[in-house]
């Protein structure tokens, strides 16, 4: 058969790649760790956010290692965080991902409708019938 693994908000979980081992995606959420300061330093409440991304979400190292330990086909990286900041873009999370996971990638975007297909550019946005957001 075919399989997606969807991990939601999580601090990193290393049993999570036991249950996703060999699924052909594994859609897991991740952050930044330069990417966090910045979004902490705008905010009012500094400290209390920063306590909650890193208790309730995984850096995008964790979401590769995740993804290696279980030997998926592909990683889906999606609800970025910070995933609206002008200085970080797909190359940041590229480069953050690949220090444990040199296989298959996708940086979900809004509107990403992602499928079993073996050929990632058959996966294209479809507004307004949204299967994975950020």
């Amino acid at each position: 058969g075919r399989s997606i693994v969807f991990s939601a908000d999580t601090a990193f979980f290393p049993p999570l790649a036991d249950f996703a081992k060999g699924a052909d995606i594994l859609v897991h959420e991740a952050m930044l760790e330069e990417g966090i300061e910045r979004l902490v330093a705008k905010t009012g409440n500094g400290a209390r956010l920063r306590e909650h991304l890193l208790a309730s979400h995984s850096f995008a190292e964790e979401a590769g290692r995740i993804a290696s330990d279980a030997g998926v086909n592909r990683l889906v990286l999606n609800h970025l965080i910070p995933a609206d900041h002008a200085a970080i873009g797909e190359a940041d999370w590229i480069a953050a991902v690949r220090k444990t996971w040199a296989g298959d990638l996708t940086i979900a975007r809004d509107g990403l409708v992602v499928g079993l297909e073996h050929d990632p550019e058959k996966w294209e946005p479809v507004f307004g019938k949204i299967m994975l957001q950020q």
